[in-house]
């Protein structure tokens, strides 16, 4: 390999290696630029070699990582600068699930574990219609349950607020969105996920909340999580179901997020909300709640008191 075309692949190794986020090989490379000689190969391995002396790459076997320094902190920063959100609520009662005592920060990532057709989507929408008109944060919802002509039926039945501008175009950002979800996330945004679903790699929830939580600003995210449904036959001959302490991801899911909802039925046909981990008073308060016109809204929110 000549001296131009040497110079040449090592300033598009460069480039690569500026843009990864995470590990990679030098197969990939050698993909990427369509390496296949002895000598192109050799200049691969050498400029990344010489990377990782000047500490500018971390080696572990055969991979590859950028090495990225966090952010420095602001020491000024103003602890009154929190974000206040619109949470949901029963229109009919106007109860509600005490969600308006949790104190958000910027950045602040919020976890809804619940089993399947238990309100996580209620919830992401009712916060999608609460917050469409919030004077200073935007709305992203991303689904990948919802269609189209879905998502129009559901919002169909909510009435108490406009959500739609002259043009009959949503007020807020609707994406159909299966993975990478951080490709999607808008820094400033109240950005909502319904829901992440790793697929087979749910060990690897916590890195991906983390590439979530990293892409924010003044932003957060909710994050609709499934939980797991366990079924066992009864001493009394019937069938008995037992819900998931975590969503997918196990411990994983909740490591970053600075508040964790749960939704899980209960015995009487009703919905409990728990308050698993918030800032301030609220960890551990329940709520019961029904759903009702269409899985729209949710309606009677009442306290549970134990003890």
């Amino acid at each position: 390999m000549d001296n131009g075309r040497s110079i040449l692949l090592r300033r598009h190794i460069d480039g690569y290696v500026e843009t990864m986020s995470d590990w990679f090989l030098t197969t990939n490379i050698w993909q990427q630029f369509n390496v296949v000689s002895t000598e192109g190969k050799k200049v691969v391995w050498e400029r990344l070699e010489e990377l990782v002396v000047k500490d500018y790459l971390e080696k572990n076997g055969q991979r590859y990582r950028k090495r990225q320094k966090g952010r420095k902190l602001n020491a000024k920063a103003n602890p009154e600068d929190v974000v206040v959100i619109n949470w949901p609520r029963s229109i009919e009662d106007d109860s509600d699930f005490g969600l308006d005592k949790v104190k958000l920060f910027k950045k602040a990532v919020i976890v809804v574990s619940g089993v399947s057709n238990q309100a996580k989507t209620t919830f992401c929408l009712n916060v999608v219609v609460e917050n469409v008109h919030h004077p200073s944060l935007k709305v992203k919802y991303m689904t990948n349950e919802l269609a189209d002509e879905e998502l129009v039926d559901r919002l169909s039945r909510i009435t108490w607020v406009d959500i739609y501008d002259a043009e009959g175009e949503y007020l807020f950002d609707a994406v159909e969105k299966f993975d990478h979800w951080e490709d999607e996330i808008e820094p400033d945004y109240i950005n909502i996920i319904d829901y992440l679903d790793p697929g087979s790699d749910f060990y690897d929830v916590g890195n991906i909340i983390d590439r979530i939580k990293q892409k924010l600003q003044n932003g957060i995210a909710i994050i609709a999580i499934q939980k797991s449904v366990g079924k066992y036959r009864g001493k009394d001959g019937k069938d008995h179901y037992s819900y998931s302490q975590y969503g997918v991801g196990g411990q994983f899911s909740e490591h970053r997020a600075r508040v964790v909802l749960h939704l899980d039925p209960t015995d009487d046909g009703r919905i409990m909300l728990t308050i698993k981990k918030a800032k301030g008073i609220m960890t551990g308060r329940k709520y019961t709640f029904t759903v009702i016109e269409g899985g729209s809204r949710f309606h009677d929110i009442s306290e549970v008191y134990e003890g």
